[in-house]
């Protein structure tokens, strides 16, 4: 099947009545969230969704709204930042800063009008990703824990999800540019170029975009970094790890040391695994396989890289489409699940007390090793991935 050139998401046909069931299914699921949230406000609503919630409403991107405010008392508010309601340092690009100034943050309703803009592109981009790829396995992930949480707390994680879907729909280069703004917004996006580059010309591209956003954020990069805040409540990556183990164990492990060892257990998950690896081979694999290496390279990549808030697991939802077509039915229905618990932290931890943040915890390890090895595999049998690597290398054939 030739795709409009680089362009991954097709409208090769599907199942019309599966398609619709599950958009039906979605709507009406956030929908009803809507409408309680109507009838019986932000708090008890997110609450009984087990969704841990924080006053005053969309209270991540508070610290950008305050940021207008630092700025206006000449600080800079990724090292100070006074009105943020916690006195939260900026830990975003100060694009974020501009952005606010330019759409009136320091309203409120201007504010609050933003957020809901942003909540509504994202769940219209999550719609469309079950649109295109229809099944029950996506919609279960777009309801939870973690998906939840981002809604509810208002990130900027919204838009740039919604702008890497966006470049999964259009040429190569053009989903280039669309992932250097978006890396623009939150750094962590450059996880998902190598996901555009399939030919030499793109490459290239993807070498100049880096250097400029190296050059653009150089002064900002130390200042970003040492806001990061470090957790293991709510978060996953090797660093959130080493903190749980400080934190409860009093034991000190390093994260890189942890990234080490789940790279090494990936690579044995790989040689026990590689038989159950296969795809269904359809007009739309390549389609599928693009858009999941955008997901799995985020996943693994932030996993590795550090401490992040749950609510960007919501990325693994771009690997969902290709995992639903693992032809072993035992291992797929096997990794989609632990991929669900992974994606529930607060729903595990309120049902099951200390044992299910423990099995969550565990599940996002194990989700690492098998992804890791899912992706390793995947990569090796992508032939446009082998004529690059050849080209660059100038080695003999891996096969």
């Amino acid at each position: 099947m030739r795709i409009r050139r680089g362009a991954a998401i097709s409208t090769t046909i599907v199942d019309t009545a599966r398609r619709r069931r599950a958009v039906s299914a979605f709507a009406a699921g956030w929908l009803a969230i809507a409408v309680a949230v109507l009838l019986f406000g932000w708090t008890p609503t997110w609450t009984a969704l087990t969704v841990p919630t924080d006053q005053p409403l969309f209270s991540d991107m508070r610290s950008v709204q305050g940021a207008v405010e630092a700025v206006h008392h000449g600080l800079n508010p990724q090292v100070v930042n006074p009105a943020d309601p916690w006195h939260r340092t900026m830990d975003y690009p100060m694009v974020w800063e501009r952005i606010a100034e330019l759409l009136h943050f320091e309203v409120e309703a201007d504010y609050l009008s933003f957020e809901i803009v942003l909540v509504l592109v994202f769940l219209a981009s999550v719609a469309g990703m079950v649109w295109w790829a229809p099944s029950w396995w996506l919609v279960a992930a777009s309801f939870s824990s973690s998906t939840l949480l981002l809604v509810e707390r208002g990130n900027n994680d919204l838009a740039v999800f919604s702008l890497v879907w966006l470049a999964q729909a259009v040429p190569l280069a053009a989903g280039l540019g669309i992932l250097f703004v978006a890396a623009l917004l939150k750094l962590y996006p450059v996880l998902c170029w190598p996901a555009m580059i399939r030919t030499r010309g793109t490459l290239i591209l993807a070498v100049v975009l880096g250097a400029a956003l190296l050059l653009l954020l150089q002064d900002e990069l130390a200042a970003i970094h040492k806001a990061q805040p470090l957790r293991a409540y709510l978060s996953y990556g090797s660093s959130s790890f080493s903190y749980a183990f400080k934190v409860i164990g009093h034991v000190t492990v390093p994260g890189l040391l942890i990234s080490a060892v789940l790279v090494l257990v990936s690579l044995g998950a790989l040689v026990l695994f590689a038989g159950h690896i296969r795809f269904v081979q359809d007009g739309r694999f390549e389609a599928r396989r693009r858009v999941f290496y955008a997901g799995a390279f985020v996943f693994l990549g932030t996993f590795m890289l550090g401490s992040n808030w749950d609510y960007r697991l919501v990325f693994l939802l771009f690997c969902v489409p290709l995992l639903a077509t693992l032809e072993s039915p035992l291992f797929r229905r096997m990794l989609l699940a632990i991929l669900l618990v992974a994606l529930n932290h607060s729903a595990f931890g309120t049902w099951f007390g200390l044992a299910g943040y423990a099995v969550n915890e565990l599940a996002k390890g194990v989700l690492f090793v098998l992804l890791a090895a899912v992706t390793t595999m995947v990569l090796v049998q992508d032939d446009v991935v082998l004529r690059l690597w050849h080209r660059l290398t100038l080695l003999p054939k891996l096969r």
